[in-house]
Order: C-alpha cells, then structure tokens, then sequence
C-alpha cells in the first residue's frame, strides 16, 4: 500500500495503527501485525527523531 513511499513494511505499519487508534504500544503494534518487536521499536524511533511521532514517558506514540 504505502510502503513504496515510506520505504518499510514496518513504517506502514506503525502509522496505519497509530493513525487508527490514536496512540499505541511498540508491543501492541508488534503483535497486531504478528511481527517481532524490535523493527517497530526501531521504526517508532525513526519516527519520533524525525519528528513524526512523539513518545510519552511509558513509550507510548501518538501523532
């Protein structure tokens, strides 16, 4: 779907789910899709030094 333009499978995952519910785990991304952690976990990362997302004190992500 989009992940040509983002690059990853893991990038169009993490977005679709946060943009669905507002918010969310890396581990409750992780097992949503049936994935391992560590991709999301370094994807949310990605995303949160580039200013996409931001993370709360317990990992959480939002937009």
């Amino acid at each position: 779907m989009i992940e040509v333009l983002l690059g990853s499978k893991s990038a169009e995952r993490v977005l679709v789910y946060i943009f669905a519910r507002g918010e969310g785990y890396a581990r409750e991304v992780a097992s949503f899709y049936g994935t391992d952690l560590k991709p999301i976990q370094m994807q949310l990362d990605k995303f949160e030094k580039g200013g996409v997302l931001v993370s709360r004190s317990t990992r959480l992500y939002a937009p």
